[in-house]
């Protein structure tokens, strides 16, 4: 009897190792890992300031201009959604018609963000100011950008040059 009772001794001291064994394998995996930050204090430099003035200003404003494609001089007044291509379709162009030159106003071609080119309006800097569109600059850099060509033409390019520029816009005109 004494034989049987080491062996229940050992097994029971064998069972107690394999329940140490999985009772540190069963810690070691159920540990916690908190990513909370141990301090509660916030750093001015962690805070964000909102203007929420400027912010609700901001979406009061009008559209966006996303390209200027061209320009005109037009009749004054012949801009706007008048001139889409679907209320030229419908109710005819406001431009046509002759009219004096001092009825004339340069207009551009605008491509409107976030709208198709069925919504592409003819705009003067005054009416695009009107509705307080944003992207005015994009005016400036279409004119600047046409007297650099002006330059270029009546200096330096050669005939092929000017024909392949023609030719690129013409195919850039007809992609639109």
């Amino acid at each position: 009897s004494s034989s049987s009772s080491s062996e229940s001794e050992t097994e029971s001291e064998s069972e107690s190792e394999s329940d140490d064994n999985r009772t540190q394998k069963t810690r070691r995996t159920n540990k916690k890992v908190s990513y909370k930050e141990h301090s509660d204090h916030t750093d001015s430099d962690d805070l964000v300031q909102v203007d929420w003035t400027a912010y609700e200003a901001d979406t009061e404003t009008g559209e966006t201009v996303e390209r200027i494609f061209e320009h005109r001089v037009g009749k004054k007044g012949a801009t706007g959604l008048a001139t889409t291509p679907y209320q030229v379709e419908d109710n005819g162009d406001p431009n046509d018609g002759n009219c004096e030159e001092e009825d004339k106003e340069m207009q551009f071609l605008v491509k409107w963000k976030g709208w198709s080119h069925l919504h592409n309006t003819w705009e003067t800097e005054e009416s695009l100011k009107e509705v307080n569109a944003k992207g005015i600059k994009k005016v400036e850099n279409y004119l600047k950008k046409e007297e650099e060509i002006r330059i270029w033409r009546q200096t330096t390019a050669t005939p092929e040059d000017m024909d392949y520029y023609d030719c690129q816009e013409e195919m850039a005109l007809q992609l639109r």
